[in-house]
């Protein structure tokens, strides 16, 4: 079954009090043991800004929270400021950012320390070994989320424009963008809203994690990561001759693709 995302009924949305400086949306999301993708369901669904009741709400954060293996309750907090008093005119844009992100699940750390001689045997960097199975461990994992709001004109948003938005959508940068490399940057996707017949104001969503190059495995060396890719560890158990006891190995680490490349010039905001 395809993973899932709703808006719960009672979210304050619903019952938004006009006093306050923030809102919280709280959505329920199912279907999905992957903690990431999760998360990218969730920063692709709820909009960067939106408008409710003649204020415009922006998108400072959000959170997840795991309830079972592929459930999440999750919290999107927006600001609000006055569309009337602020509202941006055709040709200028706005900037927004965050830095944050979810959990990711490693079975291999940076470097260990051992404690105990002869008889605590090597691990490799294998993060919580029993002598069977590496249990890992979930860490933070530093994501930069950003959007960028513009006004354009009318004629500038043709079906032609909105097409290409579209085969941006869940695409990696191919060439440097906004000062990230290629494969650091991953484009969420846009929203707009068209002012009757004239101007169009459109919110473009990214996420940002960092290329990742001469990284050592368990004695494989030489690895290079781009920020979007997925590393996964083939490890073995062999005997440690030196404790009498066993050990993991490293056999093969993999670096998979994900996500296409695309040339982020086609989404009309610069690179």
């Amino acid at each position: 079954m395809s993973a899932w995302i709703r808006q719960k009924i009672k979210s304050p949305a619903f019952q938004i009090n006009m006093a306050d400086s923030s809102v919280d949306l709280e959505y329920t999301i199912g279907d999905e043991p992957n903690y990431d993708n999760a998360l990218i369901l969730l920063a692709t669904t709820a909009p960067a800004a939106q408008l409710l009741d003649g204020w415009l709400l922006e998108k400072v954060e959000y959170s997840l929270t795991p309830t079972s293996h592929d459930m999440y309750d999750a919290t999107v907090r927006y600001t609000k400021r006055s569309r009337e008093k602020e509202e941006l005119q055709e040709g200028e844009s706005s900037y927004q950012f965050e830095t944050g992100g979810g959990t990711i699940h490693l079975t291999h750390a940076l470097s260990t320390t051992k404690y105990g001689g002869v008889n605590a045997p090597e691990v490799n960097n294998a993060i919580d070994f029993d002598g069977e199975t590496i249990k890992g461990a979930d860490i933070q994992s530093a994501v930069y989320n950003f959007s960028e709001t513009h006004v354009l004109p009318a004629a500038d948003v043709d079906a032609a424009y909105k097409l290409a938005l579209f085969r941006a959508t869940g695409k990696t940068n191919n060439g440097s963008f906004k000062g990230f490399a290629a494969g650091e940057a991953l484009f969420l996707g846009a929203s707009g809203s068209q002012r009757g017949d004239e101007s169009w104001e459109i919110n473009y969503r990214f996420s940002a994690q960092e290329n990742k190059t001469g990284l050592s495995i368990g004695g494989i060396n030489s690895i290079d990561k781009k920020g979007w890719e997925f590393l996964w560890v083939n490890w073995r158990v062999v005997a440690d001759t030196t404790s009498g006891r066993t050990k993991p190995e490293a056999i093969g680490v993999y670096v998979q693709k994900l996500y296409e490349d695309h040339d982020f010039a086609n989404i009309g905001i610069g690179t």
